[in-house]
């Protein structure tokens, strides 16, 4: 096996990726290199291994730094420097994409890439190198070879879960599969006089969208550049924002919506507090706009991101909860992260986490 490493995007790398089907995700495409480089200065490093006549995998991941992090503050040092984050890490996610149905080949490309990924990590002194799982439609998720090799190279890895919803199914059908409550909420919402549109613009999005997002208690939302690059022509085509008002104009919930190689992904999802206060389900309005709207954009699949399949609190459980009454179903994949650091490190990490898990509580 042959790897090659390029901080330019190949050519034709999306045409490439996409024809391996299922195993693309939105998080592998040519766009996610350019907003990640623009969101935070990731360097995107694009990774193909060929065995001399084809190529097997192909990878698009990035090298990070605290640096890269939008508007950090000085307060926030101190849990990088204990992290050990100030080294800069590697991660990735929707990968490795591999462009084989056979295992052996599959194997040996993914031996090699890790090979060299150890190489890189200890070359740059980076203090951790993190995968958030292959594409959740992948079929090698559930290749329990392919995970004890990550396991083999020193991988910890840890189960985490989705809903994916067939789009292949006529509209009555997806409606009749949703959970009975939800189907209410969606008809009660119907009644309600509620609108759903896109932003028209920056100022649109960072009036009416961050609204949302503010009132909810999310500290750090996206600032006006990196906006501006999600409503560019070319990214409209692939990131969908949706805004649910109510003939008060008050804004109500929002989310966002990934779409790429026929596959859609929810994310980016909040209500405001009036929303809240007045159990009014905005949230499931726009989740069923969302299916339908993936649906007439020729997608097969909706995918709900991520669950724990094992909540630890109730705010897991709520997320869990929701994203199961959609009529998905549930698939499972497994988050892996290796770390390059001392004993020393290991134990102070510990100690960090612990307190971050006890502010969260």
């Amino acid at each position: 096996m042959h790897l090659t490493v390029s901080e330019e995007i190949p050519k034709n790398w999306n045409t490439y990726i996409t024809s391996a089907k299922n195993e693309a995700g939105f998080y592998q495409s040519e766009l996610w290199a350019h907003v990640k480089n623009k969101q935070d200065q990731s360097q995107p490093l694009f990774i193909e291994v060929d065995d001399s006549s084809n190529i097997v995998l192909t990878l698009l991941l990035f090298q990070k730094t605290p640096s890269n992090k939008i508007n950090i503050k000085p307060a926030t040092r101190f849990n990088n420097l204990i992290s050990g984050d100030y080294r800069g890490w590697l991660e990735w996610i929707d990968g490795p994409v591999l462009h084989t149905q056979q295992f052996d080949l599959a194997f040996a490309a993914l031996n090699c890439l890790f090979k060299w990924l150890d190489v890189y990590s200890m070359k740059h002194k980076l203090i951790r190198i993190r995968s958030d799982g292959f594409n959740h439609l992948s079929k090698w998720n559930s290749d329990t070879r392919i995970r004890s090799l990550f396991e083999k190279f020193k991988y910890s890895t840890s189960t985490w879960g989705t809903y994916l919803v067939d789009l292949t199914q006529d509209e009555d059908t997806l409606f009749g599969n949703i959970h009975q409550k939800a189907r209410g909420k969606v008809r009660k919402a119907s009644q309600l006089s509620l609108s759903i549109r896109q932003p028209e613009n920056v100022d649109d999005y960072l009036k009416n969208w961050q609204d949302v997002y503010v009132a909810s208690g999310i500290k750090q939302p996206l600032p006006p550049d990196i906006i501006e690059i999600m409503l560019e022509d070319k990214t409209r085509k692939f990131i969908y924002h949706y805004l649910v008002n109510d003939k008060k104009k008050r804004n109500l919930a929002v989310v966002s919506m990934y779409v790429f190689n026929k596959m859609a992904r929810r994310v980016m999802s909040s209500i405001s507090p009036v929303c809240r206060d007045e159990r009014i389900p905005a949230q499931d309005l726009i989740t069923w706009h969302c299916l339908l709207e993936a649906k007439k954009l020729g997608c097969h699949t909706f995918d709900f991101a991520g669950v724990n399949p094992n909540p630890q609190t109730s705010k897991e459980q709520g997320i869990k909860d929701f994203k199961s009454k959609w009529g998905g179903t549930y698939h499972e994949f497994y988050i892996s992260e290796k770390n390059n650091y001392s004993v020393f490190y290991k134990g102070l990490t510990k100690l960090w986490q612990l307190k971050q898990r006890m502010l969260s509580n």
